[in-house]
């Protein structure tokens, strides 16, 4: 066990020195597991912190939060078109039901593309809409 937490400690330098974290991230990182060096963890909480670490290192994983986050915020605009005030849970709550997933983690990037250009659209049909009828009622 000793061998494995060596490994995953060695594993979390390496992972900071590919991702060019600066001391004072590592000290929040590790600050967020109560700890002060990453030898103070257990087994358990480094291999979660090498893994989230790695997974945001990750290109793929890159781009697929760019992709959530430009469809979160076209849901947010698509929201205030339709009239609602909205909120983080209620555009995470649309994005999974367009979706049809548990979780925005679970969703594909390619599902993730897709939902964000629908969105988009609907939100320029509906500002299209806007600005036609609003052109008649001045007539």
């Amino acid at each position: 066990m000793e061998t494995e937490k060596n490994r995953l400690i060695r594993k979390f330098h390496t992972l900071l020195a590919k991702g060019g974290i600066s001391n004072e991230e590592k000290q929040a990182m590790l600050a967020s597991y109560g700890v002060t060096s990453s030898r103070e963890m257990n087994t358990y909480e480094l291999l979660e912190l090498c893994d989230r670490l790695s997974r945001s290192l990750s290109p793929r994983e890159q781009s697929r939060d760019k992709w959530l986050r430009r469809l979160m915020a076209i849901v947010g605009v698509y929201l205030k078109e339709t009239d609602h005030q909205p909120t983080a849970e209620m555009i995470g709550a649309v994005i999974r039901r367009a979706a049809k997933a548990e979780s925005l983690r679970t969703i594909p990037e390619d599902r993730l593309r897709s939902l964000y250009n629908a969105f988009n659209h609907r939100v320029k049909d509906l500002q299209r809409v806007d600005e036609i009828t609003a052109h008649l009622l001045t007539k």
